[in-house]
């Protein structure tokens, strides 16, 4: 009986320590799963997270005066996802910053990412980009040093696609030294890659000089990836530099000769390319008319809390149209008219109206004037992508049912031809019931014939 008891105490035992082991390994990895190797700024769950908070503010007009309060709401389940990289911030003190999250990258997030989340699910990587010290040392940048910075938006960007994308449609978005990575990642490993192509729904890629072959829409950095013409096209980009003038001849934007570049590639030969230049508030029917959004408490106090950030819209304030002439290829913005508004103080701060840019370069404030038209850009280009892919399963779903009956019908016509050698070495059937028996397999063959058609019809509409 005792030998019995002690049985049982050491099986409740050995129950209890593989309860524990159970508990213990339903808390941690599974042999084998790596940690996520990407220190991310905004994805999914991640926590704090900028890119997703209070959207509340206001709408002014051109005099400053409430219009009225802004409804926006985060999706909460967004079909489609955004990959934003966010412009120079870093003031640490080195060439490349470490991966840590400081407050002038949150603030930038905020900015120009938070408010997509009315539409994706944004991804945000860390990077270690060059710093605001190596621009003011420029002899710093060295290859490597970009070289760093774009190896870790690759590495993010790949990272993405393995653990997240699970073939949902993304938006790429950038500014700055941003865009300047994500456009070098798009040429190097989307734009070649028709696979990796289809998953793009555009590509906002700002304030960095993307180049086209002048007068041409694709053929200059992308060879596949063509400028957005209209506000459902997808597979496309949108791109600018914004200006109050035309762009000075050192200009650091809208010239393909001078200026910002640091792609790693010569620079594009200036009697063949040129900038390129897409209006988002040009290609929606808005006529140009820009719709600003910020967060200006963001802009310079990051660390704020969320309820003393409110947002600020403008409506009929700027209008826009995209200008090419003597070699430069730029945004040209109207209305900025003398610091009376809460937007013209930040173009103030931008510094466009002093001796320093007498061109009124409005880098710093690129996406945030015409944010709202972007965010509402990316709407309709995220519902045209999912229409198209929709009807896209419903042919490949077709396709497959037809290329089963042709696989029914090609073995029916196999069938009918034994049939007919069976029947045709028959001694008990008449010369007619043979001729009946063997008019099967030609009406078989013919269907294969018309199956076939219709199968290379639908390939094409596919393709």
């Amino acid at each position: 009986m005792k030998r019995e008891t002690g049985m049982k105490n050491w099986i409740k035992l050995a129950i209890a320590l593989l309860g524990i082991a159970i508990g213990a390994a339903a808390l941690t990895p599974a042999a084998g799963a790596a940690e996520d190797p990407t220190v991310w700024m905004c994805k999914p769950g991640e926590t704090p997270n900028p890119c997703e908070g209070p959207l509340d503010g206001s709408l002014t007009g051109p005099d400053n005066v409430k219009v009225s309060d802004l409804g926006y709401e985060i999706s909460r389940n967004p079909a489609v996802d955004c990959f934003y990289v966010y412009p120079t911030q870093s003031e640490q003190q080195t060439p490349n910053a470490d991966f840590s999250k400081d407050g002038p990258l949150r603030g930038a997030t905020i900015n120009q990412a938070r408010q997509f989340s009315r539409t994706c699910r944004v991804f945000a990587p860390v990077y270690r980009q060059y710093t605001n010290w190596a621009l003011a040392h420029p002899d710093s940048i060295t290859a490597e040093v970009r070289d760093l910075a774009y190896d870790d938006v690759k590495a993010a960007w790949e990272n993405y696609l393995e653990r997240y994308n699970e073939g949902r449609g993304v938006i790429l978005i950038g500014h700055s030294q941003g865009t300047s990575h994500l456009a070098r990642l798009v040429q190097k490993e989307i734009d070649p890659v028709a696979a990796v192509r289809e998953k793009v729904i555009s590509a906002y890629l700002i304030g960095a000089n993307v180049f086209v072959p002048k007068g041409k829409l694709v053929g200059g950095q992308f060879q596949h990836i063509p400028a957005c013409e209209t506000g459902s096209q997808t597979g496309c980009v949108v791109a600018y530099s914004a200006f109050q003038n035309q762009p000075a001849a050192d200009s650091m934007f809208g010239r393909v000769d001078v200026g910002y570049w640091v792609h790693p590639d010569p620079r594009p030969d200036p009697a063949k390319y040129e900038v390129l230049c897409v209006n988002p508030a040009g290609i929606t029917g808005e006529g140009g008319k820009l719709r600003p959004l910020a967060n200006l408490t963001a802009f310079v106090s990051p660390d704020a809390p969320e309820g003393e950030r409110p947002w600020i819209g403008s409506v009929n304030s700027y209008t826009a149209e995209c200008r090419n002439e003597n070699g430069a290829a730029w945004l040209q913005v109207d209305g900025i008219s003398g610091g009376t508004s809460l937007w013209d103080m930040l173009v103030e701060q931008v510094g466009s109206k002093n001796g320093d840019n007498p061109n009124g370069n409005l880098h710093v404030a690129d996406v945030n004037l015409a944010l709202d038209n972007l965010v509402g850009l990316a709407g309709t280009q995220s519902a045209a992508w999912l229409d198209r892919n929709a009807k896209q399963d419903g042919l490949i779903h077709r396709r497959d049912k037809l290329r089963a009956r042709l696989a029914k019908a090609k073995r029916q016509v196999k069938k009918a031809r034994a049939k007919c050698r069976k029947a045709k070495r028959s001694k008990r059937l008449s010369a007619k019931a043979k001729r009946r028996v063997c008019k099967r397999a030609p009406k078989q063959q013919a269907r294969v014939r018309s199956l076939r058609r219709q199968l290379t019809q639908l390939n094409r509409r596919i393709d």
